[in-house]
């Protein structure tokens, strides 16, 4: 309570070896400051370790109190699942609305032939989901074996000034060589994504490593590794 001078004693939020696929991998937090009746939430979202056999899961706790107690965990990726994804996280953000907000990649081939980012949405502090598509990938968007160096990557944020505003970046390998690209929602349709670094197309140097969020005024801004 004192800006990060004093922190207190830590708690644990998620007993992974209760759990056959140890789900303390990629932990993401959002915390609700949309001054609504769940203002003040705190979510954490996990998945399954990388050596856990597949389908991978993405699970999600809770904590109402600062952090001092947490909710026992629940899958998120369901019915869309990540199946054949290793790799896929779930990344939180809370929308003006108070609307608990996550994006992750499916590749299920009993829904789809693509891979896909999934956009899971709860109106109830994590209760319940809604599920909808935010795009399709396309069949080389991976970053492939050239350079093991590089990290796939993507970030939700939501706009604490208008409700219905997201924005998701994400590093994709269509050109050839990894780029940043973004996709945003302002009122209930994805945008037709498009790459925002500058850098000469296909040009062999990579970008990964994005991340990004609004200011407290409404500003997006996003970096990546160059």
């Amino acid at each position: 309570m004192n800006s990060g001078q004093t922190w207190s004693t830590p708690v644990k939020a998620i007993d992974a070896v209760s759990y056959s696929d140890f789900p303390v991998d990629r932990p993401w937090l959002a915390v609700d400051n949309s001054g609504n009746e769940s203002d003040g939430t705190i979510y954490l979202t996990t998945k399954s370790i990388k050596e856990a056999p597949l389908p991978h899961k993405i699970w999600l706790t809770k904590s109402v109190d600062g952090g001092l107690t947490w909710s026992t965990i629940v899958r998120i990726d369901t019915p869309i699942q990540t199946s054949l994804i290793h790799n896929s996280m779930g990344v939180p953000a809370v929308d003006a609305n108070g609307r608990l907000q996550i994006a992750y990649i499916s590749y299920d081939l009993s829904q789809s032939v693509n891979a896909r980012f999934i956009l899971s949405t709860s109106t109830d502090q994590g209760q319940t989901f809604s599920q909808s598509q935010i795009l399709n990938l396309s069949s080389n968007s991976g970053l492939g074996a050239a350079d093991s160096l590089y990290q796939g990557s993507y970030s939700l944020s939501a706009n604490p000034l208008l409700a219905d505003n997201l924005i998701l970046i994400f590093v994709d390998n269509r050109n050839g060589d990894p780029d940043i690209f973004e996709s945003h929602r302002i009122i209930s349709n994805w945008s037709t994504e498009r790459r925002i670094n500058d850098d000469t197309l296909s040009n062999g140097k990579g970008q990964d490593m994005c991340w990004g969020n609004f200011s407290t005024t409404g500003k997006y801004s996003c970096a990546w590794r160059d």
